[in-house]
């Protein structure tokens, strides 16, 4: 092994000891999630260590609302997002040390949210 070699893989090392790799993202998780309530709020738990996420609805025809705070998205409360019918909500860049949770919230029952979260 070279020096170059060597110095590499303890700077690699060091980062994973201590928690700070940077590396991208390798492993998928998908989170389905059947909102089968109108204005009720559900909870989507990114898992530890997410890096980064996608999520729509999988039906076209309807906007939904996201928050980051529990209680704002089944009687809207500010702050909320609304995500537009057909459009995708994502989030690149993450380093999140915790499962962090997304709380989602539809004014039709039966629609369907498809996540991707990469860690």
């Amino acid at each position: 092994m070279s020096f170059e070699e060597g110095a590499i893989r303890g700077i690699v090392r060091e980062e994973v000891e201590a928690g700070l790799s940077k590396r991208s993202s390798r492993k998928p998780i998908i989170i389905v999630k059947t909102m089968t309530v109108a204005d009720t709020e559900y909870k989507i738990a990114l898992p530890a260590k997410t890096k980064k996420f996608t999520l729509h609805m999988r039906e076209t025809d309807t906007a939904f609302r996201i928050a980051f705070e529990k209680g704002r998205v089944a009687d809207p409360k500010e702050p909320y997002f609304t995500i537009p019918a057909k459009s995708p909500y994502w989030e690149d860049d993450l380093d999140l040390d915790q499962i962090f949770s997304i709380y989602i919230a539809c004014s039709t029952a039966g629609k369907t949210i498809e996540t991707v979260a990469w860690r």
